[in-house]
Order: C-alpha cells, then structure tokens, then sequence
C-alpha cells in the first residue's frame, strides 16, 4: 500500500492517513482464464440470478470482514495468498512494492 494523504474528517480532530494499492487489472485477465474471470455465468445471467449474485457476494464480503475483525485472517495475507491479487501486482517490480 502507498500513503496519497493524510487528511482530517469533519468533526473529528484525529487527522487519517489514507492509502492506496497498485493493481494491473489489465494483467488480471492475461493471467487469469477468462472462464474463472466469469466463474458463476454472470453474463449469462437473468435479472433475478444477478441479484441472487450480489447477495452472495456480499455475504462473502461480511464473512472476510468478520474474520478480519475477529483477528482470524489480515487483509496483508490475502496479498500472498490470492491468485488474483498476486497477478494484478506482478507487473509492478520489487524495490518498488517495497519501498511503498
């Protein structure tokens, strides 16, 4: 993650930093087959299938939330483990991912 800023909410005193991740989606769908990129169908799908989806997505969403707030994964070790997130970062050399 790279720092972009650091800015203060209104009505709070307590300025935040604010950060950013490098991705290359474009690597994404060079690395990854395009039937995983699709792996539910989307595409093909009905009005009532795609909201079916986005629940479900979204439950997923909450469970990675949940584990996060209860210490049980880090969003840091989704950097290592994830296929997806590895090949949208593999474009980007070394010194400069460590350097961020």
């Amino acid at each position: 993650m790279r720092h972009i800023d650091r800015v203060t909410v209104k009505g709070s005193i307590e300025p935040v930093d604010l950060y950013t991740c490098d991705l290359d989606l474009q690597n994404l769908a060079l690395k990854v087959k395009v039937s995983q990129l699709d792996k539910y169908g989307s595409s093909k799908l009905n009005k009532t299938e795609k909201k079916k989806l986005k629940v479900y997505n979204r439950l997923r969403r909450n469970e990675l939330k949940k584990k996060v707030m209860e210490n049980k994964t880090t969003i840091a070790n989704l950097f290592q483990t994830d296929k997806e997130l590895r090949a949208m970062r593999e474009n980007f050399p070394r010194v400069f991912l460590e350097n961020i």
